[in-house]
């Protein structure tokens, strides 16, 4: 039953209210309730203004007793107000800044309530901007939101997803209480593009450690090594400066030392000792890795940049941004096309 509800527990929307919106969020356990204007709301959404409570026309706000049970939208209170806020022009308590998760909360509210129109300026504001994510989950809430909202960058976001998120993750999205509203077509369609671009990133390792291999090219380094405890050095020097008296040798630039390089600048940015790191990486970690060992690393011999070495690693990082872009582009064509989601 309303019994008696005090002034302080009701959120006026409206001075000229003529209804009471009550609700319930499980989570929190809580019951807000929302002095509302019965058109405002029935101009947004038919489907919330069904719940309203009238109130007295002579004090809208003045302790109500119900002769019947008081009818209650059970949902998140959070989303709820940011909703009730718009609706009512209420724009002052309303973030253009949304959390992903409260976002795609929102977002579903908005569908279930058939209030994207009355929030479609809103929903530019949250949408226009690629918000950075922490975390798989944000990724997937801001794609649950676009989805939801029906955006036209929808097909973008997929493709970003892609390469923001590991599949293994994606797999267990069905089973999650907000991401699993995604269509399981759309997951199963990104697990298999994510899973190609991998498996084409791991080829074009495998390619270039058989060059490597192949290339029975051999040069003279810029290092010295220590005949004793093998520490490397430019100074031209004949002794090392750890090991006193002991004799710097010359170093050679050949295929064996190459390939054992190569891995040693993958496995200092975590892509090796074995291929069982790209069950754990997205594609875009894997580009930034492969940058890294490009960039740091400080192989020196007589071919410089045309070293095999320095060729492979430069290609490695080319040939996985290729990758990139060609699944971003697939995703985005295939998606622009697809009317049947919604």
């Amino acid at each position: 039953m309303f019994g008696s509800i005090p002034r302080s527990e009701i959120i006026n929307l409206c001075s000229a209210g003529d209804g009471v919106l009550a609700v319930y969020d499980k989570k929190q356990d809580i019951t807000r309730r929302f002095l509302v204007s019965s058109k405002a709301l029935g101009a947004a959404s038919s489907a919330l203004y069904g719940f309203l409570n009238p109130v007295s026309k002579e004090d809208p706000v003045k302790p109500l007793q119900a002769k019947r049970p008081e009818r209650l939208v059970k949902e998140d209170a959070d989303a709820m107000s940011i909703i009730l806020h718009i609706i009512h022009l209420r724009n002052g308590h309303v973030s253009a800044n949304i959390e992903p998760k409260q976002l795609a909360t929102i977002a579903i509210l908005s569908k279930k309530y058939n209030c994207n129109r009355a929030l479609r300026l809103w929903i530019t504001k949250w949408c226009s901007q690629y918000r950075e994510c922490a975390s798989s989950e944000e990724v997937g809430y801001q794609l649950l939101a676009a989805f939801l909202f029906e955006r036209e960058n929808f097909p973008d976001l997929v493709a970003r997803a892609a390469m923001l998120v590991e599949p293994r993750l994606v797999v267990d999205w069905p089973e999650h209480d907000l991401l699993g509203l995604l269509p399981k077509v759309l997951l199963d369609n990104l697990v298999f593009k994510i899973d190609g671009a991998l498996a084409d990133i791991k080829q074009a390792l495998e390619d270039a450690e058989g060059r490597l291999r192949a290339c029975r090219t051999t040069s003279t380094c810029f290092f010295l090594r220590c005949s004793s405890c093998g520490r490397s050095s430019l100074d031209r020097g004949r002794s090392c400066g750890s090991c006193v008296g002991l004799e710097s040798m010359p170093t050679f630039c050949d295929a064996e030392g190459r390939v054992s390089e190569f891995f040693r600048a993958l496995a200092g940015n975590g892509v090796w000792p074995s291929f069982v790191a790209f069950n754990h990486v997205t594609v875009w970690q894997l580009l930034s890795k492969f940058e890294a060992a490009k960039d740091r690393n400080l192989h020196l011999c007589e071919m410089r940049e045309r070293c095999p070495l320095k060729v492979e690693l430069a290609r490695l990082f080319e040939q996985a941004c290729n990758v990139q872009e060609y699944t971003k582009r697939d995703l985005v064509k295939h998606w622009k096309h697809r009317n049947d989601l919604w």
